[in-house]
């Protein structure tokens, strides 16, 4: 089959349409939401005294110095998790009260 009956055929509108839509949606999480939330409602700084960062010979780095990011070996990021399952919890409600508000 040719590149292009395989496109004519298998491909359709509304499938380059999602692709663009999951772009754009992408992008406007990453570069809006995410900053606001970031700015706003739960800041990294907070959320920060909760990673562990070790450097090359395994010795913790304090969180309050600053490093080279060369330094940095082994991070293990609690605080970078827990940010994100608060926020992950938080629209996980949203759509359960949704979806129960819709189910009536």
């Amino acid at each position: 089959m040719k590149l292009i009956e395989f496109i004519n055929d298998q491909i359709s509108l509304s499938v380059i349409t999602g692709i663009f839509t999951y772009k754009m949606l992408s992008s406007f999480v990453d570069n809006i939401l995410y900053s606001f939330i970031n700015y706003k409602i739960l800041p990294d700084d907070y959320f920060w005294k909760y990673n562990c960062i070790y450097d090359s010979n395994k010795k913790k780095i304090n969180n309050d110095t600053l490093y080279n990011k060369k330094d940095i070996k082994h991070p293990i990021l609690y605080g970078t998790f827990i940010k994100d399952f608060i926020i992950w919890l938080t629209i996980t409600l949203i759509f359960y009260l949704i979806h129960n508000k819709n189910k009536k």
